[in-house]
């Protein structure tokens, strides 16, 4: 055997004995519980006569067991959901939200072409322009309700809210 195993051998035999000899001589420890005193309580009362304080001992007795019966109802409201239903209960509820409006109109009028009674509009969104005739849908969200002379009604699709469009034409 050679020398670094022997130190091996007595480095392990050494942490061996001394946790064997922890175990069988330590003892137990056992941990106390806290006794927690309550802040709204008064310290104990020192033992006086009636002449000192003009209180009797009772009398303070019974404020003290008074002032922990309240701290004890206190915890128990804090658990039993009364407090919590109360404050839900008091709490006002937050308006609706406002209902939801169609966007701004994204179309300028360029102009109206009469043929046969029936009225064609040209409307323009950026570099698109759209040809449109009364009643029918165009740019997928949009209809075009009614044609007058000074105003264009247009039907925004997903919400069903009119918008109109001033075309700036004279009778």
């Amino acid at each position: 055997m050679k020398l670094r195993d022997k130190g091996m051998l007595a480095a392990l035999l050494g942490t061996v004995a001394l946790a064997l000899y922890t175990y069988f001589s330590a003892e137990p420890e056992v941990a106390e519980p806290l006794m927690h005193q309550q802040k709204s309580a008064p310290p104990p009362a020192k033992p006086s006569t009636r002449h000192e304080t003009g209180h009797s001992s009772a009398v303070i007795a019974i404020q003290v067991l008074k002032s922990r019966d309240a701290e004890e109802e206190k915890t128990a409201m804090l658990f039993s959901g009364k407090t919590q239903l109360a404050a839900a209960k008091k709490a006002p509820r937050p308006p609706p939200p406002p209902p939801p409006v169609a966007p701004p109109l994204p179309f300028i009028y360029l102009g109206a072409q009469t043929n046969d009674g029936k009225v064609k509009v040209y409307l323009g969104r950026g570099e698109e322009v759209f040809i449109v005739s009364e009643g029918s849908v165009f740019a997928r969200d949009y209809k075009l309700k009614a044609v007058e002379p000074q105003t264009l009604t247009l039907l925004y699709l997903p919400l069903g809210q009119i918008q109109q469009l001033t075309t700036g034409a004279s009778n």
